[in-house]
């Protein structure tokens, strides 16, 4: 914990305010940045539900004051009923208050929210591929597997491989732990090389399963 985070703590444990005492910018930013912290921390409390609510009261903050990232964390919150009560409607309210400053994120969470029963949604796909234009490996991933898998689209294994390839070549995980598992599931030597070949490169970024699935395929 560096520093001014830690005298962040403290003083928002102190019930001290820092309004006046800073800028409106370094008090958005300083919500921010405890809110955040808290949030990452709360799933380890005894009681994270109030942890979360607790790391909100500080997000919700910077979120009010226009801080694209916490309107990220309040609307993943409301998607998925972290710490407040969950409603789809507030959750695409939030992610279209960060879609208005271009958010990327924003887009793919957006598109995320559209799903429904599980699957995307040609409202969903709209925003999927607006964030994979703003360069979202992650929505990368998400439009490929939609693609491989024929979900809301017409099955087209091979434009799903082109996404799911991009976002590994950028260094997405889940895109190199997705297509190990399907070169291993299309059978033959070649296609198994391929597998091993995105396991290794998920595991060389520390991933708990490809590495587990290395040791399963006796692979070292």
């Amino acid at each position: 914990m560096n520093t001014r985070l830690f005298c962040l703590l403290f003083a928002f444990c102190l019930n001290t305010s820092l309004y006046g005492q800073s800028s409106a910018d370094e008090t958005i930013e300083d919500n921010f940045t405890v809110g955040e912290y808290l949030y990452q921390e709360a799933s380890y409390d005894i009681d994270p539900n109030t942890a979360y609510q607790h790391a909100l009261s500080y997000l919700q903050i910077a979120a009010d004051y226009g801080k694209v990232e916490a309107q990220n964390y309040v609307g993943i919150s409301y998607l998925n009923g972290i710490g407040y009560v969950q409603d789809t409607q507030k959750a695409i309210d939030w992610f279209k208050k960060a879609v208005e400053q271009d958010n990327a994120d924003a887009m793919e969470n957006l598109a995320v929210a559209y799903y429904r029963d599980g699957q995307p949604t040609a409202e969903s796909m709209i925003w999927m591929k607006r964030a994979v234009e703003k360069g979202s490996t992650s929505a990368m991933n998400k439009l490929g597997l939609i693609y491989y898998l024929g979900n809301a689209v017409p099955v087209n294994q091979e434009e799903g491989l082109r996404w799911l390839t991009k976002a590994a070549e950028l260094g997405q995980e889940n895109a190199m732990i997705n297509l190990a598992g399907i070169y291993y599931r299309m059978g033959g030597d070649a296609n198994r090389a391929k597998s091993i070949e995105y396991f290794k490169l998920a595991a060389a970024k520390g991933n708990p399963m490809a590495i587990n699935r290395l040791k399963e395929l006796g692979v070292e």
